[in-house]
């Protein structure tokens, strides 16, 4: 399993444990775990000098 693969799996799986804590306020924290995955994961490819593909 590759790195990205581990990490999306692992962001996930915090997504729904603070969703199961925090259920109503869900689809904002659910919003800032990917906004945050996002930029995380740009920064990574930036620093790299890969680009950001979708």
């Amino acid at each position: 399993m590759s790195n990205g693969v581990g990490l999306a799996l692992f962001s996930l799986l915090l997504s729904g444990v603070s969703d199961v804590i925090f259920n109503n306020y869900s689809g904002m924290f659910l919003f800032g775990f990917g906004l945050i995955w996002t930029l995380f994961q740009w920064c990574i490819d930036q620093f790299e000098g890969n680009p950001l593909e979708f």
